[in-house]
Parts: structure tokens; sequence; C-alpha cells
């Protein structure tokens, strides 16, 4: 696909994916538009707001390997940006890199995970990352998946990806497919619940200048 395709396949998952929201009924209705165009200068602005006051705190709840912490770091991620008045949501899904299959993750498992009664201890076969609306991916995960299951040094990768659908196939071989959208799947299957997090970043806010 060219990057163009890549951005409209990317949007009708994320489409999709919102719509499988409604009919599973979250009580959270997701404010993300997937129709949005997010400029480079808003999605550079969004990269820096959060290595300037999220990273640290990222760093010290998982001082060691990120790729397996993507609920936890989503939910962070979702709570300072809400906290701050940017519109965010929490996406659920597969990523492909290289055309490999990372989580094996499913729409049906995720549907059957959200319906079940019952909070497993096993790992979740998912993959969680923030979106603010558009092709728009925001993962603090990859780059140490990346790094460990296809051996790109660490110091060749970000800190954490923020950047367009298309970019990101571009410079990591990496395909995004949205399944779920929202705060009320982590809440049931794995609290706590991304909403609860939010108070604690607010203070944060009267220290930034949001664009």
């Amino acid at each position: 696909m060219n990057n163009n395709e890549i951005s409209q396949h990317y949007r009708k998952n994320l489409k999709d994916a919102i719509a499988l929201n409604e009919s599973l009924k979250f009580p959270n209705k997701t404010k993300i538009n997937p129709d949005l165009d997010v400029n480079n200068d808003y999605i550079n602005y969004i990269g820096n707001i959060i290595h300037s006051y999220l990273y640290n705190t990222l760093i010290e709840n998982s001082p060691n390997y990120w790729g397996a912490s993507c609920q936890t770091h989503s939910t962070q991620i979702f709570a300072f940006l809400t906290a701050i008045d940017i519109k965010s949501d929490i996406v659920y899904g597969e990523v492909k890199i290289n055309n490999n299959n990372e989580f094996n993750t499913t729409t049906n498992n995720l549907i059957d995970e959200y319906k079940s009664d019952i909070i497993s201890d096993e790992p979740q076969m998912i993959h969680a990352w923030v979106s603010i609306g558009g092709d728009i991916i925001i993962d603090s995960c990859l780059p140490d998946r990346i790094t460990k299951n296809h051996g790109i040094p660490r110091d060749q990768m970000p800190p954490f990806i923020v950047g367009s659908a298309k970019e990101i196939a571009h410079y990591f071989k990496a395909e995004y497919i949205p399944m779920l959208v929202g705060t009320d799947f982590l809440a049931k299957t794995n609290p706590p619940n991304p909403l609860d997090e939010i108070e604690k970043y607010k203070v944060v806010k009267k220290f930034i200048n949001i664009s």
C-alpha cells in the first residue's frame, strides 16, 4: 500500500472499531474523530509535551523493558493528555512488523474478554496505544519490542512513537490495526479504570501552554 492507502486503511479500521464499541454498548462514547487531519507541528507538539512532562514518570513506573507494558502505559498517556484537555482515547488491536503479527489479537477475542465476568491473571493478547484522532498513533512500547524481536539497536529507535500510521509503516515497517476503542475495555478487563487516573495529572496543566 502507498502512504495514502495506509492512512485510509487505518482510519477505516478505527471507524469500524468505534462502531463495535457502540454495538457493545460501552458506557463512555469516544471523543476522537477518525477523519481528523493533524499537521506535523501538532504531532511534534504532542511528542514534546509527553517527553517533557510524562516520560520520566513512565520510566519510574517501568524502569526496564516496556514492550509488555502497553496497557499500563496507554492508560497513563491517555490520562495525561485528557487532564490537559487534549482529546484522546485508548485503541486496542494488532501490530504487524514486517507483515508478522506481534500479538495475535483478534476482534472476537477482545469481544469475548470484554463480555466475560472473569478477570484473568494471564497476560492479555492485545496491543494498546493512544489516539488523538485521524491516523495518529502514540505508542511508548513498540520501540522496545522492535529492538527485542527484530534486532534494531535501541539507540536507533525513538524513546516512544508519536506519528501517523503511514510514517510508522515507512520508518518502522509496522502496520497498526485498530479493533476496539475506549477506556471501558481496560476498566472492565484490566483495572484501574483509566478515567480514574486523570485527576493526578491535572496539576501539570498549569505548567503547559496548550496549543
